[in-house]
């Protein structure tokens, strides 16, 4: 999830897959990230605007990016309309992934031998805020300054 030259040893997901694994995440990023928040130097939060199809396209992420980076600790939650607060916690495609309404929060927790990458990834995507956000509309919502956190809510 960070620059493939900086990419951790304990990352086992191939050289010449990275780059692609980063395009990814930041189409992702692009289209989709609402708030960046660094509660500590070794968690990250992230969320992002929901919609049809997302909530998979996130889950499937987590789960290939967890079986290559094992020293990521990722949580996923999903705020929906009808189910404030559901957990995502299984397996991809068993959901209906349309976020409707809600945010899909994805936390980043990391050892501190891997602190540098938490730092790397919280830059990386805080460029990525509100950036063609379906959740900005028409005279725009305003963004609230919240405690180590980038993005509006």
């Amino acid at each position: 999830m960070t620059d493939p030259r900086r990419v951790p040893r304990s990352c086992t997901l191939p050289g010449e897959e990275q780059p692609s694994r980063l395009a990814e995440w930041d189409a992702l990023f692009a289209g989709r990230l609402a708030l960046v928040s660094r509660p500590g130097p070794l968690l990250l939060h992230l969320e992002l605007d929901g919609g049809p199809g997302v909530g998979d396209r996130v889950r499937d992420l987590v789960a290939r990016e967890s079986a290559c980076c094992s020293f990521f600790a990722l949580t996923l939650t999903e705020d929906r309309s009808d189910a404030p607060g559901e957990d995502l916690d299984r397996p991809p495609g068993t959901g209906d992934g349309t976020g409707r309404g809600g945010r899909i929060r994805l936390g980043i927790a990391v050892d501190a031998a891997h602190e540098g990458v938490v730092e790397a990834l919280a830059t990386r995507t805080r460029a990525f805020v509100g950036r063609n956000s379906p959740g900005v509309r028409a005279g725009g919502r305003s963004l609230r300054a919240l405690p180590g956190a980038t993005g509006r809510r």
